[in-house]
């Protein structure tokens, strides 16, 4: 398994009082076995208690999303040596005068 960032679908931008920030992630899971494997790929998006910060799901590629907790999964099904993507896009939108901290991996 291995998780990048897409620099291409990730933006900084300034939309009148506010910031906007799309992030954007791609996992790849390949299967070594020599059978087929059933995974659950488990990821998230940042939630906030502010009302004026707003995070919004771009795309979660067919994953299943739980909004109350921001957890995104797929169930993927590999057969031997099949190699998938998963996409992953959220943005941020806060105001320009406020910091937002997020831990980026």
């Amino acid at each position: 398994v291995r998780r990048g960032r897409i620099t291409e679908l990730t933006e900084h931008s300034f939309i009148g009082f506010n910031r906007k920030e799309t992030y954007a992630f791609e996992t790849e899971i390949l299967n070594n076995k020599r059978k087929a494997i059933e995974i659950n790929i488990l990821d998230q998006i940042p939630l906030s208690k502010q009302q004026d910060i707003e995070v919004k799901l771009i795309d979660k590629d067919g994953a299943q999303y739980l909004k109350d907790y921001g957890k995104i999964s797929w169930d993927l099904s590999l057969k031997p040596g099949e190699s998938r993507k998963v996409k992953l896009v959220y943005s941020l939108k806060y105001p320009k005068a406020q910091k937002v901290s997020i831990r980026r991996q």
